[in-house]
């Protein structure tokens, strides 16, 4: 009599899982079925760096799917992987559907627009991407830059802006913090506060990684920033960047200037081309290092990419106090001490760079 208890009580359970199962996957399918036969086209803006929680709010809230919950489900069972751009969805789709949809990139090309902002340039360059792929002003950018009520309401709702960049000696509050990659826009008509939203999410996205990490450093957020620009202008390699970075951190940790002619060319608003005068290094200037009273620039000098953010985090350490660029490998020499330094200059110079 136990035995056929036993039995039973197997039987039923096993029936039961059979019941659960067949209802969650009845429901499973049932969450990602179309939401109606409308087809009801709807546009939607998928952002660089978005979350698949953001994207599948997105959808929902634009009825577009039935649950986000079975949505994510799928999402994670197949591995999908989101990707940016402007779709055209509709709401007889399934689920199913659009997520391939967004996950294969099958973009509308009907407004779509590509801008690429490249690692190290400045705000300056950037306007320059900005009003010759968009129907913006270089005016429009600058005013919106200068207006202190937009700038307050980015630090306030940003963790690595602070009131450093509201310094009066700034060029632009910006500089620094709108992250390097190539974004997608609607159309030509795209304003210059969506293009920054849009940058700045992609820095809060790459900052928030390291976050405790820049904060176990020395320098704040601002001064962070301001050396990871630095490092990303004065070298080419990966490598390099992290000696770089050790450099500049012997220096800093000296009370010593850091001394970088990238900082001199942000200064007199010059590209990094040809040489400098005796006296246009000497020219004083919150952001020339290469003037004896400062020791420091005052803000960032580009918009740095995240080799050099990763370079200022983990610098290699190093008893090298200096280092130059061959112009010809792009390699940087390091050295000890000033005259083994001027030898290394001297050296480059022979073989025909100009500095």
């Amino acid at each position: 009599m136990k035995r056929i208890r036993i039995d039973r009580i197997i039987i039923a359970m096993i029936i039961l899982i059979l019941l659960v199962f067949n209802i969650v996957l009845i429901a499973y399918n049932l969450g990602l079925r179309k939401v109606d036969n409308k087809k009801t086209q709807v546009e939607i803006v998928i952002n660089p760096g978005m979350s698949v929680d953001s994207i599948l709010d997105l959808l929902k809230e634009n009825n577009l799917i039935r649950s986000k919950f079975y949505s994510k489900v799928y999402v994670k069972l197949g591995k999908y992987n989101m990707q940016a751009g402007t779709y055209d969805l509709n709401s007889s789709m399934s689920s199913k559907e659009i997520i391939k949809n967004i996950s294969t990139g099958k973009v509308t090309n009907k407004y779509n627009i590509n801008l690429t902002f490249i690692e190290g340039k400045n705000i300056r360059d950037y306007v320059k991407v900005i009003t010759n792929n968009t129907n913006n002003t270089e005016q429009d950018i600058y005013n919106l830059l200068n207006n202190k009520e937009y700038i307050d309401s980015l630090i306030e709702k940003y963790w690595f802006l602070t009131d450093d960049i509201k310094n009066k000696d700034i060029y632009y509050p910006l500089e620094g913090y709108l992250y390097p990659n190539t974004y997608t826009f609607k159309d030509k008509d795209v304003k210059v506060e969506e293009i920054f939203s849009v940058m700045l999410n992609e820095t809060n996205r790459v900052l928030t990684k390291y976050k405790k990490d820049i904060e176990s450093k020395k320098l704040n957020i601002h001064k962070f920033m301001t050396l990871a620009s630095v490092v990303e202008l004065e070298g080419t390699y990966k490598e390099d960047r992290k000696e770089i970075a050790g450099v500049l951190y012997n220096r800093i940790n000296s009370g010593d200037s850091i001394g970088c002619d990238a900082t001199t060319y942000y200064a007199l608003k010059k590209d990094m081309t040809g040489p400098l005068t005796y006296q246009e290094y000497n020219t004083y200037n919150p952001y020339n290092t290469r003037h004896s009273n400062v020791l420091f620039p005052i803000g960032p000098i580009g918009n740095p990419g995240e080799s050099a953010i990763e370079a200022c985090i983990n610098p290699k350490e190093t008893i090298n106090y200096y280092y130059v660029a061959d112009c010809k490998t792009g390699k940087t020499v390091f050295t000890t001490n000033y005259n083994d330094h001027v030898r290394a200059v001297n050296k480059i110079k022979a073989s025909g760079c100009n500095f």
